[in-house]
């Protein structure tokens, strides 16, 4: 019943706990271009292009249209008896028909919860039936600037006093710094962000109180 990050749901349950690996591969395919025997579909799945043998495990260049399908891997996983891995993923609809000028501007607002719903899985892990009880707060979370070269200043507030954590992920899933961790009282808050040692790129900060959870994805410049 360990239960590390204070969080209320036990590690054994909690995915937050669990060392996330992501997308190793994700290849495009076509009726001309295809594997078709096992060795070909092993490269494949480990990221490699089968007809060069050189190691491609991300197509960025859309097709033409045509009969299209698609591969994503994850792994490899080393799994020992009755051990488990819960594989996420998710497939984006919108409507963007005399709304947008083009698909990518609805597909981005629908990616953008896509994502919020992936770095606050484990919230959702145990159903939203078991967790409608919980109480919204008003924790919204600003940052200024972003992006960021090594100061800024995050932003949130509270109706009532809570126990606050703000935690800086990366696109890994793999926590990079405990900024805060305290007791606050109702209002709104300030804290001073900085951004020293940490790589340029990509972060998700995350600020959870024993009633809410909220992200906020944030780049870091040098």
């Amino acid at each position: 019943m360990w239960d590390v990050d204070e969080d209320g749901v036990p590690d054994w349950r909690d995915p937050s706990q669990w060392p996330q690996i992501g997308m190793t591969a994700f290849k495009i395919f076509s009726l001309d271009f295809e594997p078709n025997i096992d060795p070909d579909r092993y490269l494949t799945l480990a990221g490699y292009n089968y007809q060069t043998g050189i190691y491609e495990p991300y197509d960025t260049i859309i097709p033409d249209p045509d009969d299209q399908r698609f591969l994503m891997a994850s792994g490899p996983l080393d799994l020992e008896p009755d051990s488990s891995v819960t594989l996420v993923f998710a497939v984006l609809l919108a409507n963007w028909h005399n709304i947008y000028q083009t698909p990518d501007s609805a597909l981005a607002l629908v990616d953008k919860w896509a994502q919020l719903y992936y770095d606050m899985y484990w919230f959702l892990y145990t159903g939203i039936q078991e967790n409608s009880y919980i109480e919204k707060f008003n924790t919204e979370l600003t940052i200024l600037p972003n992006p960021i070269s090594r100061h800024a200043q995050i932003s949130f507030s509270l109706t009532k006093s809570d126990i606050v954590s703000l935690k800086l992920y990366n696109t890994a899933g793999q926590l990079v710094k405990k900024i805060m961790q305290e007791q606050m009282p109702p209002g709104n808050h300030n804290i001073n962000l900085n951004t020293k040692g940490l790589s340029q790129g990509t972060y998700f900060l995350l600020l959870e109180t024993p009633h809410s959870k909220t992200s906020k994805s944030l780049v870091i410049l040098h």
